[in-house]
């Protein structure tokens, strides 16, 4: 054979053998992905906290199921019934200003509406109504989270009797499985029955009492408040025409004749014809809210401590200033502020603190937040980015947003430098991560709603709890810090 024949030979063997080796690197990554995944021992069960809004009901205590009535959902009957009885009223009242008249109307229907699910001046609920789900120390058949069990709540409560209640979860699960840990995964309001948790059973323990606490996931978590929460019991409320299409719009979209009406209603806004409306709402329904509404608030979920534990530090206070808005109110209700303070002034101002001895003993943890959606139209600013539900600043614990629909200019730079020495910004150049105040374990989803499911991060949740040492943003690539629903099915990395 001739030399020029073999050093072509040769040069094709070692050809093949870079390929090879760099195949063989990338299928490497997957597997290691995957064995990740496999090889795990789930030994530590995972107690989740979910969000508030299960049904409430009247009638728990009597024997038979079919004598319980569900306060919380909304029953259709009563609302056309509210409508046939007060619609001409409400129009007239509106058209000619009736403030009185109109607060008899909206108190009427918050009412008939939530007052069954009302708490008393204490704050404590009505006998007889509260949970029918109660919380049972067995793991949970969903797509198979091998090993976790959901913690079922009445969220109604006060953050310090919903921490004790789930100390008491915590106990029962742990002695049903043998294991002397629990792993957390909270998603909303369960950020804050969470928090308050840690509070109260890692923050103020003692180092062999935290021994239980194995991880800890915040996923789209209400800890730092719930903007659409908050504003409309402190009153702040702006309709903005912009906001409020563009909410629109995301409700209409996927739909041609839905979408077809949304472009005609932006039209119209584009030579003011909503003008005389929304100055009207501004202008008179928003500065006359408590007077409008202050008494069907009161009535109502204004009694209620889990509405006023999904707010932040500072809107809570002017919430309580704003329903309390007299002496004699804040004497009246005094047990209802003193429960609402304890969650404000110890837990809520301790966060960083709380997740801080978290991380430096050593515990995983993972903040999950979600992007791409307009606010709830019913806040003072409904143009800042969100999951529809929950800022994403709020619920990632600091990111910077563009403002929704838009990106950062293109001489934007990361506002903070890590200690990473990384990249934060997203590649959409929506997200600055840079100022999370945990940047390398927080992850963003764009384009899920805050009532996506979790399944969408049943994988990423698994490796952060059961790893061996903390999963970050930088671990795998298949979940890095920015990733996007695909087909309404999964996610993938955002590109």
């Amino acid at each position: 054979m001739g030399k020029s024949i073999k050093r072509i030979i040769s040069l094709v063997l070692v050809i093949c053998l870079v390929f090879s080796i760099g195949a063989t690197g990338v299928n490497a990554q997957a597997e290691t992905v995957q064995q990740a995944l496999q090889t795990l021992e789930k030994d530590v069960p995972i107690i989740e906290i979910q969000g508030f809004g299960d049904p409430i009901y009247r009638g728990i205590s009597t024997e038979t199921e079919d004598d319980d009535i569900d306060i919380w959902t909304a029953n259709i009957d009563a609302i056309l019934g509210l409508v046939k009885k007060h619609l001409f009223n409400l129009i007239f009242s509106l058209i000619f200003k009736n403030t009185d008249k109109l607060n008899v109307i909206l108190t009427d229907v918050m009412v008939t509406l939530f007052g069954a699910i009302a708490c008393d001046e204490g704050g404590n609920p009505a006998p007889d109504t509260g949970m029918q789900d109660k919380s049972t120390a067995y793991p949970k058949p969903e797509y198979g989270q091998r090993n976790s069990y959901r913690f079922h709540y009445d969220w109604r409560l006060d953050a310090h009797t919903l921490s004790t209640q789930l100390r008491e979860y915590v106990e029962a699960v742990m002695q049903a499985t043998g294991s002397d840990k629990v792993a957390f995964v909270s998603f909303s309001m369960g950020g804050s029955i969470l928090m308050t948790y840690l509070y109260e059973y890692y923050y103020l323990a003692t180092p062999e009492e935290r021994e239980h606490v194995h991880s800890a996931v915040f996923m789209c978590g209400a800890m730092n408040g719930v903007a659409c929460c908050e504003d409309p019991f402190a009153g702040k409320l702006l309709l903005e025409s912009d906001t409020l299409l563009y909410a629109l719009g995301e409700l209409m979209s996927g739909n041609e004749t839905l979408s077809g009406l949304h472009k005609v209603l932006v039209v119209l806004d584009k030579i003011r014809l909503f003008d005389p409306l929304i100055n009207y709402v501004n202008n008179y329904i928003v500065k006359n809210f408590n007077a409008l509404a202050g008494d069907g608030l009161i009535q109502s979920m204004g009694t209620l401590p889990g509405f006023f534990v999904m707010m932040s530090y500072d809107g809570y206070y002017d919430a309580e200033n704003f329903i309390f808005d007299t002496p004699e109110e804040k004497q009246k209700y005094a047990e209802l502020i003193a429960k609402n303070r304890y969650y404000h002034e110890n837990v809520q101002l301790n966060s960083d603190n709380i997740i801080n001895v978290l991380l430096e003993d050593g515990k995983n943890m993972a903040v999950i937040s979600e992007y791409g959606y307009s606010m709830i139209p019913v806040t003072s600013d409904s143009s800042r980015m969100s999951d529809g539900t929950i800022t994403t600043a709020a619920s990632s614990f600091g990111a910077s947003c563009a403002p929704l629909g838009s990106t950062f200019n293109e001489n934007y730079v990361q506002a903070k430098e890590c200690t990473c020495g990384k990249n934060h910004i997203s590649p959409d150049r929506m997200i600055d991560a840079s100022t999370c105040k945990y940047a390398d374990i927080t992850w963003f989803a764009k384009n899920l709603r805050h009532d996506s499911s979790d399944r969408y991060f049943a994988d990423l949740i698994d490796l952060v709890t059961y790893s061996d040492e903390q999963v970050t943003v930088w671990t795998y690539e298949e979940y890095p810090q920015f990733m996007v629903s695909f087909e309404n099915e999964y996610l993938v990395p955002l590109k």
